[in-house]
């Protein structure tokens, strides 16, 4: 299944604050405190375990997700007989279990985060890294993140093959419209950056 976008900010942020120098990496820490150096292959291994102890949390996510809408349904054909309020008790679930599922999934993400991070502050400080002029800003990054996925390319389809192409359809209208062109200058950016990191080399 999908991954939350709160799990990819964090991923990409272990990232972002990394900076490869040969068979080490120098991390910053998040509370940008101090610089940390690490092994590769014992960085490549944390990630990999952030990985791997986020995974149950977001299938844990999924079925949640999944079994909102029965459980609404069997709430209402049993319980919801006999118990007042009823009609209000439905709402709550149907409007607020989606974003009280997202809030306790980036909670648990945000907590395998931080144990992670406390694993990297314990390691040898070192001296800042030379600024990598490759390496975007944060806030494109997260752009990225946000802005740029299937929709990006199903508004891409939908303007190319005109207004007929999902017609009949719950895509019906796609086309390319602002988000689709905020992504392409989100896209256009960070290429931007890549060349620059590439003509600095």
């Amino acid at each position: 299944m999908f991954q939350s976008f709160s799990e990819k900010l964090a991923a990409s942020g272990f990232q972002h604050r990394a900076t490869p120098l040969g068979r080490r990496v120098v991390y910053r820490l998040a509370d940008k405190s101090a610089y940390v150096s690490v092994d590769a292959d014992e960085w490549r291994a944390l990630c990999a375990s952030f990985s791997a102890r986020v995974a149950p949390v977001r299938r844990r996510m999924n079925w949640m997700y999944l079994s909102l809408p029965p459980g609404i349904m069997l709430y209402a054909l049993t319980l919801g007989q006999v118990i007042p309020g009823v009609g209000v008790i439905i709402l709550l679930a149907i409007f607020g279990g989606p974003p009280a599922i997202y809030l306790w999934q980036s909670r648990e993400v945000e907590r395998i985060a931080r144990s992670i991070e406390a694993e990297l502050a314990r390691r040898p400080r070192v001296m800042a890294p030379p600024e990598d002029p490759g390496k975007p800003p944060r806030l494109l990054d997260i752009a990225c993140l946000y802005l740029i996925g299937p929709g990006l390319i199903l508004s891409v389809i939908g303007e190319i093959g005109g207004p007929d192409t999902f017609r009949g359809t719950p895509l019906t209208g796609t086309h390319f419209g602002p988000l689709a062109w905020a992504a392409s200058a989100v896209i256009a950016l960070r290429l931007f950056w890549w060349v620059r990191g590439r003509l600095a080399d």
